[in-house]
């Protein structure tokens, strides 16, 4: 199997990376609520297609996330992928001081469903992402 576009707009991109075996989000832009909101299905459901239990938030790219898109995330998007099976996330964080000063408390919250970590860089990531891999 090769790896699997999930999901792909002008700001976000969420794929099956079937060499590393984890989900990849990666963040161009800004993504609003609405944008969460509506990728939240097709994120869980990549979860569960991939058998997914570990995921990759490449979120150098990323703008300051709004409060309302954070909480949508944080309260329905984590909740249900890890009841999917998802049981590890490593995040990069935004190059931004500021984008970092909103999706940094974001990680803390990922907390209380699964384990989140926030690394320096992607290959930082990924290594902590395979040193569980089966």
């Amino acid at each position: 199997m090769a790896d699997h576009i999930c999901l792909q707009t002008p700001n976000v991109l969420v794929k099956w990376d079937e060499r590393g075996g984890f989900l990849l989000i990666k963040y161009e832009h800004w993504i609003d609520a609405q944008q969460i909101k509506d990728a939240i299905p097709t994120f869980v459901q990549a979860v569960r297609e991939h058998h997914a239990t570990r995921c990759l938030s490449d979120s150098r790219l990323r703008r300051v996330v709004q409060p309302d898109a954070q909480q949508a995330f944080v309260h329905s998007g984590i909740p249900q992928a890890a009841a999917a099976g998802l049981k590890r996330v490593a995040m990069v964080p935004p190059a931004s001081v500021v984008a970092q000063t909103t999706v940094m408390p974001m990680v803390a919250e990922y907390r209380k469903y699964l384990e989140a970590e926030i690394f320096t860089t992607v290959d930082e990531a990924v290594a902590w992402l395979r040193a569980d891999a089966p």
